[in-house]
């Protein structure tokens, strides 16, 4: 809990509030955070079991998932188009090949995280 104080802290002395997302595996870190403002969003991450994440973030009331792309075979854009109907966002990680990221672009996720920073400032 000391770090999510922290973290909220500093949101807010820096006035960056409806800026910041933090994800985790943890949900009791981010239940904390979830409860103690609404200017952070909250995302559960998952690698693996789609589904389980997408029902914990719903149940936990996250802003959305942060989902490992290396496990493509269990997304697609119509799983995305149903988070968003729910309400959730999702942002797929950590995607750093050119044709990854042109391929995850195609899904529409709120958010991608990559590495490659040369490839998306070519674009």
């Amino acid at each position: 809990n000391e770090l999510a104080q922290k973290i909220i802290y500093l949101t807010q002395k820096y006035h960056l509030e409806n800026r910041v997302l933090v994800e985790s595996e943890t949900g009791d870190f981010l239940y904390y955070i979830k409860t103690h403002t609404d200017c952070i969003e909250t995302y559960l991450s998952t690698s693996g079991d789609f589904e389980l994440g997408v029902s914990r973030a719903i149940n936990a009331g996250f802003s959305g998932i942060s989902f490992d792309y290396t496990f493509k075979n269990a997304i697609s854009k119509e799983l995305i188009a149903l988070i968003h109907q729910k309400g959730l966002k999702i942002q797929l990680w950590t995607i750093n090949e050119p044709l990854d990221i042109d391929e995850a672009l195609l899904l529409k996720p709120d958010f991608i995280q990559t590495d490659n920073t040369d490839y998306v400032l070519n674009e």
